[in-house]
Parts: C-alpha cells; sequence; structure tokens
C-alpha cells in the first residue's frame, strides 16, 4: 500500500526547499498520500494549501462536491460522515487535480 502522512496544526508551515523537495518526491515517485486536518484553524488550511503549491505547482486544487462519485464508489455510503467544522469554519476538502 502507499505511504501515508497525517498533518496537522494550527499554525504557520514553514519548509525548507530541500523538505518541499521530499514531500514532492513522496507524492510522485513514492505515489505518497497527504492527509491534512486544519487542527481548528482557517488559517492552518490556507497555508497547507500554500506549501502544496511549493511542492506541486502544477497542480491545482478543485472543491469536491458532496455528490461526487469519489462519495459513492468503491462502495456506497448510505450517508456523508459528518465533519465537524473546527473553529466555526467549514473549509472544503481539496483533492490534487492535474489541469
Amino acid at each position: 500500500s502507499p505511504p501515508f502522512v497525517y498533518m496537522t496544526g494550527q499554525q504557520n508551515i514553514s519548509l525548507s526547499n530541500g523538505e518541499i523537495k521530499t514531500l514532492r518526491e513522496f507524492i510522485n515517485d513514492k505515489h505518497g498520500m497527504i492527509f491534512c486536518d486544519n487542527g481548528g484553524s482557517g488559517h492552518f488550511h490556507n497555508q497547507f494549501l500554500q506549501m502544496m503549491q511549493k511542492v506541486l505547482p502544477e497542480i491545482r486544487p478543485v472543491s469536491v462536491p458532496l455528490d461526487d462519485r469519489i462519495h459513492r464508489q468503491p462502495n456506497v455510503i448510505p450517508f456523508l460522515p459528518y465533519v465537524a467544522p473546527h473553529g466555526g469554519i467549514a473549509l472544503d476538502a481539496y483533492p490534487a487535480i492535474n489541469d
């Protein structure tokens, strides 16, 4: 199975050029996945999007609508799991989509 990284926080994200390169290789070469939880901060959400723009500049984030097939495949889920908005701010989930 592919490698998996769980990332969470509430403050700024600061990566060196070497760390950015390592993350790019993790995603592209090792088919790794990064799951990011904003930890209650909309600020962290924006920091993560900015970080990923540096890691994968050719990729743009897009919002996944609730009726997208990703919520139905490979198994039909009779309901969408509840995701509580942290800090009173509801944020969208963004998969990586190539242009």
